[in-house]
């Protein structure tokens, strides 16, 4: 007669393996790459349909800012995206405004090939979750979505979405001002005579020149007398 399995004891190291996160998260990522090789394409790997699929939806994006939004590190997006432009799915272009960066976007082959693959992509989510019952699903994505955000920071490429660009609101229209004595204008004006070198100079020219006629506000200023009135 057959032996049936048996389950490892509790105290073993093979039980404490089989416990562990990393590894039950290790075989999960070993089934679902199965997976999709099976039902989705075998041109292109997970990763590179990641990279593709975020290009077609941010197009023109640089290499760092890409790597951040598939939370992956630099190096390995350079190398895979230069794999991509070798199957001739992707295209880089030197920035305009930063000839540093190389910006990102699709062929038509490329295009074409996402729009084919999308449909599979969820033909094979629905696969995978389809040996839990409808509760038992939302509640592992609930967790799974939970335990990578909780632990984003802990990975060696944090993923990191884009942020929505609020509309630039138009400059507003200065008012424009005269000159006269009492605009803003001459406000301003008054304000910079204030503040430039020359300025104290001047008024101790001024004041001296004031004192010597006679008509000075603070007698001692200078260390002399106030005249006598005639």
């Amino acid at each position: 007669m057959p032996r049936k399995a048996t389950e490892p004891a509790a105290d073993s190291v093979s039980a404490d393996l089989y416990e562990q996160p990393g590894h039950l998260i290790r075989r999960a990522h070993q089934i679902a790459n199965a997976v999709f090789s099976e039902m989705v394409s075998n041109e292109v790997t997970p990763l590179q349909y990641a990279i593709l699929r975020m290009v077609h939806e941010n197009p023109g994006t640089d290499q760092v800012t890409l790597a951040s939004l598939v939370a992956l590190d630099t190096s390995t997006t350079a190398l895979t995206a230069a794999r991509l432009e070798g199957k001739g799915l992707l295209v880089r272009e030197v920035a305009a405004h930063n000839r540093r960066q190389l910006q990102l976007s699709l062929t038509k082959a490329g295009e074409t090939l996402i729009v084919e693959l999308v449909d599979d992509v969820h033909r094979m989510r629905e696969h995978l979750l389809a040996a839990l019952d409808p509760k038992e699903q939302q509640v592992f994505m609930t967790l799974m979505r939970k335990f990578v955000h909780l632990h984003n920071e802990q990975s060696r490429a944090p993923l990191r979405r884009a942020r929505r660009k609020s509309p630039r609101r138009p400059p507003r229209r200065r008012r424009p001002s005269g000159r006269g004595p009492g605009s803003f204008g001459a406000a301003a004006d008054r304000t910079h005579q204030k503040e430039s070198p020359g300025h104290d100079r001047r008024r101790f020219q001024q004041r001296k020149h004031r004192h010597a006629a006679g008509l000075s506000r603070y007698p001692r200023a200078f260390g002399r007398r106030p005249r006598a009135a005639r």
